[in-house]
């Protein structure tokens, strides 16, 4: 069976937010993966570019952003790194889990929660010396995962919309 064969069409511009599917239309009495009989239609989301280039970011800087999880956030926040690392390269699709993930690592490195001081954050934060080299280090780290984010968001805003906090 021949891709040519096929109609295959893809969506036409989505709006914001919504995902780019290409639908596969089998013709009658043709198999694909166990389906015969009738027409079939199959949509496929097309993976973001943009999550790919994020991926991309967070596995070849794994052992820097592992590092400031650390110094930022204690052994909870290098957990949470390292489930980023190694379970986006496996995603597809942007849900809104994994957007909350991504929030959640960009409020560590841009220290949105230090003036909380119940926070673990604000524990690990007073301890950084601010004249250690680390710390323009974590600044790029930053500077670039946002950019990362904010490429992602505007790829997909819907699922960034009004994002609750990730369950601990």
């Amino acid at each position: 069976m021949k891709l040519a064969d096929h109609q295959v069409t893809p969506s036409t511009h989505p709006a914001a937010g919504e995902r780019r599917t290409i639908t596969l239309i089998l013709k009658p009495g043709e198999h694909r993966r166990g389906m015969a009989g009738s027409s079939v239609m199959k949509h496929f989301t097309l993976i973001h570019p943009q999550l790919i280039a994020m991926s991309s970011f967070l596995t070849e800087h794994a052992e820097p952003l592992l590092n400031a999880a650390g110094l930022l956030g204690g052994a909870r926040a290098i957990s949470h790194v390292a489930e980023l690392i190694r379970d986006l390269p496996e995603q597809k699709t942007l849900s809104r889990r994994l957007a909350r993930k991504l929030q959640g690592l960009r409020d560590l490195l841009t220290l949105e929660h230090v003036d909380d001081f119940e926070t673990a954050e604000a524990e690990h934060f007073a301890l950084i010396d601010p004249e250690d080299p680390i710390v323009p280090e974590i600044c790029w780290l930053t500077d670039q995962f946002s950019d990362y984010l904010d490429a992602l968001r505007d790829a997909d805003p819907v699922v960034f919309q009004a994002l609750p906090a990730l369950a601990a």
